[in-house]
């Protein structure tokens, strides 16, 4: 109980992992879970809060050693039942040998920094509290998870198809300069349409071709080796495509396709780039906010790219630069909203529900942040809707005769430091009838020192 035990994420491995082996039996730990564990993922946050921390990265970072991975232990074996007990003990005490030369070199430099002491208060119950949580798991109510569900797919099916309209009806001018019978550039009109609303014919009978006809008629991608049409051919139900394609008639190939097309709007909510199409160059939306450029983009004097989040929409709105398509990407706005909450939950909470006993056993990573917070994952408990689309919340279920209730506090970091400081500018931002909003302060702090410069 006195002796210290190293892992590596422990809250999330050792300890849950153990502490179902063996229960609750205090003869040898903690209520059943391993004494008096320091835990280096932790550790590494202390060190350097920014680095990654898995015990790869931080080996090589910090023992400038590059442990071996599964691959290379098989090294082209088809499982560890072909490796041998003495390649299996080295590649198993690998792990072992890195976290206790990590955790001699982590303490050495947090007892310089003088952070060992807070490390060891603030961390080491913590992680007992953490790897019960994830050993006790949450319920999860996977029919309130179906019903929303349902709903939200009727939802998303009647937005996508207010937005097909809008979609089918763009149509947009664009010039460009091509020789004039002089050789002079002349400027030319070029009208568009977006893709997938009008029919676009094949230009010839190719594997690439026929591979988007198949896209279009059946709306699933054909996934063949053959490169040959008289072997694709095969992939085409309606026996007048197929001859088409067998004869080489490019011109009855085109009429059939176009008697069975139908149009289908090629948009992707969920990419950046269909959005960004559609907002600076169709619409031609003024770029108001940029993503963060790119260290070649920084070193080649270049912006960040248009931004298209959900803050990019709603600013492009409330500056009115959509003009008549602002109805459109409000629309887009609803979509993306239900999208997300498909990816984050209808999707994954019936997958990672336990087969065993029904629960959500999510990770809750300790010490994770740059601030030292947790974060979560497996899923994300703390992306539960707060506004709208707060029932997604009713999918987890409080203990009998219990309740489940937040107690977060918005801005706390903050708080803590203006109470600090006892900075009276700080400070102003929290007392008084007329508080002053913090974030203005800043703002208007570093606009004036840009002037000063």
């Amino acid at each position: 109980r006195t002796t210290p035990i190293l892992c590596h994420r422990a809250g999330g491995f050792e300890m849950p992992v153990l502490y179902r082996e063996f229960g609750e039996d205090k003869s040898w730990g903690d209520h059943g879970f391993l004494p008096n564990v320091h835990d280096t993922k932790i550790a590494a946050n202390y060190v350097d809060e920014i680095a990654p921390t898995g015990l790869k990265s931080l080996s090589k970072k910090w023992l400038k050693y590059q442990q071996p991975t599964y691959e290379e232990t098989l090294a082209g074996r088809s499982g560890m039942f072909e490796v041998t007990g003495k390649e299996v003990l080295g590649y198993g005490l690998d792990d072992t040998i890195c976290t206790d030369a990590l955790w001699n070199l982590f303490t050495a430099i947090m007892e310089y920094e003088r952070t060992l002491d807070v490390f060891v208060e603030v961390e080491q119950d913590c992680q007992y509290t953490v790897a019960l949580a994830m050993h006790a798991g949450v319920d999860c109510d996977l029919e309130k998870v179906k019903e929303l569900s349902d709903r939200d797919q009727l939802a998303y099916d009647e937005h996508w198809k207010k937005f097909h309209g809008f979609l089918m009806d763009l149509e947009w001018e664009t010039r460009k300069l091509v020789p004039g019978p002089d050789g002079k550039n002349i400027p030319v009109s070029e009208k568009h349409k977006w893709p997938g609303t009008f029919f676009a014919p094949l230009t010839e009978i190719s594997a690439v071709q026929l591979k988007r006809m198949h896209l279009d008629l059946y709306k699933v991608p054909l996934k063949t080796q053959f490169r040959l049409p008289e072997k694709i051919a095969e992939f085409f139900i309606e026996k007048p495509i197929a001859e088409a394609i067998l004869a080489g008639d490019l011109e009855r190939l085109n009429a059939e396709y176009e008697a069975r097309w139908l149009p289908d709007p090629k948009f992707n909510e969920g990419s950046p780039q269909d959005v960004a199409t559609l907002m600076y160059d169709v619409v031609g939306c003024p770029v108001r906010i940029r993503n963060k450029p790119t260290e070649k983009m920084r070193k080649e004097g270049r912006p960040g790219t248009p931004s298209t989040d959900e803050d990019a929409v709603k600013n492009a709105i409330a500056f009115d630069d959509l003009g008549e398509h602002t109805e459109m990407f409000e629309t887009l706005l609803e979509l993306k909203k239900i999208r997300t909450r498909f990816s984050l939950f209808y999707e994954k909470y019936p997958v990672l529900v336990h087969w065993k006993d029904g629960k959500l056993h999510h990770n809750l990573h300790q010490s994770s942040t740059s601030t030292r917070r947790f974060s979560h994952g497996a899923p994300n408990l703390a992306q539960l809707p707060k506004k709208k689309g707060r029932e997604a919340r009713d999918i987890i279920v409080a203990p009998p005769d219990s309740d489940i209730c937040t107690n977060d506090l918005g801005s706390q970091e903050l708080k803590l430091q203006a109470w600090s400081s006892q900075d009276q500018n700080f400070l102003s931002c929290y007392l008084g009838e007329h508080k002053r909003n913090l974030h203005s302060l800043t703002g208007f702090g570093i606009d004036q020192k840009r002037e000063r410069r």
